[in-house]
């Protein structure tokens, strides 16, 4: 965030503090992904006296960039160096990559059509029927995905005192759970398919 009386100046400090800032990241970590997620500025009114009207005082620019990164313990040491280069922190989490949840989906697409096989092998057993007389004839999956790690949301938009450096924050993963259930619908076979 840059306020200032005049437009330009706002918005020539934040340009210079985000360019300043984000290559700081990139040399930190070769990791940090990192992409612009908006970008605004907007006038600055002053508190006008009773039956007076607001007159526009200064001008206010903001800038938000979203840093993405797999290297989890590295988290603190990335914050801390984007906090003492001026930028505020918004909010953070954790999750899975993409690559995480697919692997993980197919070892369990594995895991629950194993286990729809012996529910059927079961199904046949009590029936007293030989196992082949069974197909599947409908197999529906829902994934779920339960990203339960910590959302942390700090609101203070205002960078701090560049004089003073910031210390280094403490953050905690949590953990994240990926669900697969799977409905089936089997058939028996005719005695006599024709």
């Amino acid at each position: 965030v840059s306020e200032s009386k005049d437009l330009p100046t706002a918005q020539s400090n934040l340009n210079g503090i985000m360019a300043e800032a984000q290559k700081t990241i990139s040399d930190f970590s070769s990791l940090a992904k990192i992409q612009n997620y908006g970008y605004s500025a907007f006038p600055v009114y002053s508190k006008p006296k009773a039956g007076q009207a607001p007159e526009i005082v200064g001008w206010k620019a903001v800038q938000r960039i979203q840093v993405q990164t797999e290297d989890i313990e590295g988290v603190p040491a990335l914050v801390q160096t984007a906090q003492n280069s001026k930028l505020a922190l918004d909010n953070i989490n954790y999750g899975l990559t993409k690559a995480t949840k697919e692997l993980t989906q197919e070892k369990l697409i594995g895991m629950v059509v194993e286990n729809v096989n012996k529910k059927a092998a079961n199904v046949a057993l009590a029936m007293k029927l030989p196992v082949e007389t069974f197909y599947i004839e409908k197999l529906e999956f829902n994934q779920g995905f339960d990203s339960a790690p910590r959302n942390y949301a700090v609101r203070s938009m205002l960078a701090a005192d560049s004089s003073a450096g910031v210390t280094m924050p403490s953050f905690e993963a949590g953990t994240s759970n990926v669900e697969l259930s799977a409905r089936a619908s089997l058939k028996i076979l005719p005695d006599n398919p024709q």
